[in-house]
């Protein structure tokens, strides 16, 4: 057996590995990848990749539609495939070229750190690769093998007709009717494309879209979306069943009628798992939560055994790939300096989302700010902003949509944002460029944004939490020692908040409702 020893290991190749390989180096040590195949990395075969793609072609469909519908899809001038009219097809071959270049780049790695072939763990420190004679031993390791789609359970007996989004990419013709089981990003993305191009699609989801949190921004988005696409939210599935030319779904709807809808397939998009099957996970004494996730500190990406650590999509759940490359090389640089004492990067989230209407969240979540507000104490206020009342929304007719942004009472600073409406990832860049910049609203307020324009609302939503941070008199520890109005009759309708989590708070006061400030 030839038994390799070295610092780092690094279990995949894909956007997490790689960004792990390339820290890894630049800190000093000469780690080895081990690329579990299927050679290229996940975006490319069924992420950003082929849904971006797909989204273009989309929006040329609908650009060109009742002009002239025998169009052909564009890619660009020079593109062989000018006048190829299958979208999927366009699709394997662009994406094609990103598979090629991402594999002169694997092979650009010297053969003596780079291995093709699955490894397994046989102890927390010791891997083989199967069907080889390979052992290595590592001081460090990161595991970056990705993840896999999730099926339930009452899906998996009907074979070729539920599908997933890689699947969707290998058909040859787009079905003429499909249902998409599943909210998030995959399933609204690929969803939406599918219906500009032709294909009859109904959605079946919980009661949010994506990950929002925010109750109003949740109904927002809902609202806008069933706009243009067939939706059914809070639906309840009672039975699946396959026909000889599809499936036949019976479910209940939010008004308690049972309907059923028959399509060619189902696209599942209803999440992801880390892809642990076959390397042997269990010999490695790493430690999971109550959902099956693994326990990692998400600063420094280390896991509960020291010198094992984790990046992207195998560490939780919705890892996109910004995060999935900060995640890379923060584990890249800390398993190359084990045992020293890792480095905790506290990483700005941005998450968007291209879909009509586009959607994003910034920073903190509303639901990971309430939380702190009940453990720890924090008060924050939103911001609101409205496109209805934003004349360059209302010039180009795209009105419908909302902002909130929320900012710390005590310290003014800028904590997160959660978007719905047109325009809204650029307005989520710049937002995380404050965030990253540990802005506080005195200064965002400030920004000056051409005119007309959708980044107005930004300044909207935080002359809107100025209002309501000055009608707080805050004590020299930051506590909210009074709510200063001029009369009672006041437009922010004052409610008694109870608040059992909080002392410092007296209850005798009155206070400004939840949906106003989030005390």
């Amino acid at each position: 057996m030839e038994h390799i020893y070295t610092d780092l290991a690094i279990l995949g190749g894909g956007v997490a590995g790689m960004h792990a390989y390339k820290a890894a180096l630049k800190s000093g040590v000469q780690p080895i990848i081990i690329e579990m195949g299927p050679i290229g990395k996940t975006s490319l075969h069924c992420g950003y990749i082929p849904t971006q793609i797909l989204r273009k072609l989309s929006l040329q469909k609908t650009k060109t539609k009742g002009k002239n519908s025998n169009m052909p899809f564009l890619i660009s001038a020079n593109d062989a495939t000018i006048h190829n009219h299958n979208p999927l097809q366009i699709i394997k071959q662009q994406s094609q070229k990103f598979i090629d270049n991402y594999i002169k780049d694997l092979y650009k790695i010297p053969e003596h750190n780079r291995i093709i072939g699955r490894a397994f763990f046989t102890d927390p420190h010791t891997l083989e690769i199967e069907n080889t004679n390979i052992k290595i031993t590592a001081k460090a390791i990161i595991i970056a093998v990705g993840s896999v789609p999730h099926i339930p359970y009452f899906l998996k007996n009907l074979s070729d007709r539920v599908i997933t989004s890689k699947q969707l990419f290998e058909i040859e013709q787009l079905p003429k009717r499909i249902a998409i089981l599943g909210t998030g990003s995959i399933g609204l993305e690929v969803g939406q494309s599918l219906s500009r191009l032709g294909v009859e699609t109904i959605f079946f989801g919980e009661d949010s879209l994506w990950h929002f949190t925010d109750e109003k921004i949740k109904k927002s988005a809902i609202a806008s979306f069933k706009k243009n696409e067939s939706a059914v939210m809070n639906s309840c599935i009672t039975g699946v069943n396959k026909t000889e030319n599809g499936i036949k779904i019976y479910y209940i709807d939010e008004s308690k009628y049972e309907y059923f809808v028959e399509v060619d397939y189902i696209l599942c998009a209803t999440g992801r798992r880390p892809n642990f099957k076959n390397i042997n996970i269990e010999s490695t004494g790493i430690k999971f939560n109550n959902i099956g996730l693994p326990d990692i500190n998400m600063f420094t990406m280390q896991t509960n055994i020291p010198h094992i650590f984790m990046a992207g999509d195998v560490s939780s759940a919705n890892v996109n790939q910004q995060n999935a490359i900060h995640q890379g090389t923060v584990a890249g640089v800390n398993a190359a300096l084990f045992p020293e004492t890792p480095k905790r990067v506290n990483y700005k989230k941005i998450d968007t989302i291209l879909t009509t209407p586009q959607m994003a969240i910034v920073g903190q979540s509303y639901e990971e700010l309430k939380e702190k507000a009940k453990t720890k104490g924090l008060r924050f206020v939103i911001g609101e902003g409205l496109f209805k009342n934003n004349y360059y929304a209302q010039i180009m007719d795209e009105s419908d949509g909302i902002i909130h942004l929320y900012f710390n009472v005590a310290d003014r600073k800028f904590l997160g944002a959660e978007l719905c409406g047109p325009d809204i990832s650029h307005m989520a860049q710049l937002l995380n460029c404050s965030l990253t910049n540990n802005e506080t609203i005195d200064k965002l307020i400030n920004y000056r944004f051409y005119y007309p324009s959708t980044l107005e609302l930004i300044t909207d939503a935080c002359k809107d939490a100025y209002n309501k941070l000055n009608l707080l008199q805050i004590d020299k520890d930051g506590n909210i020692d009074a709510i200063l109005l001029d009369n009672e009759d006041d437009d922010l309708n004052l409610d008694f908040l109870q608040d059992d989590d909080d002392k410092n708070l007296d209850e005798s006061k009155p206070y400004i409702r939840e949906e106003d400030f989030d005390l």
